[in-house]
């Protein structure tokens, strides 16, 4: 079983954020489409963070990510 392909608005604002604080992502495609590079990045980030490396944007990384915190 093969996982769709996440697309749209959101992953525009995901990856446009990566290249912000992600020295090593500014080769990053701002195309709206969740692929192998994007998610990545995303493990980078995650390792950088001390979040779970996986490579989803779930709620724990999507709020250190754009600093949603209280």
């Amino acid at each position: 079983m093969r996982t769709p392909r996440l697309s749209g608005a959101d992953v525009r604002e995901v990856q446009r954020r990566l290249r912000q604080v992600l020295p090593d992502a500014r080769g990053l495609t701002i195309d709206g489409y969740y692929g192998p590079v994007t998610a990545a990045a995303v493990r980078r980030y995650q390792l950088r963070n001390d979040l779970t490396p996986d490579g989803r944007v779930n709620f724990d990384t999507w709020e250190v990510l754009f600093d949603v915190g209280e």
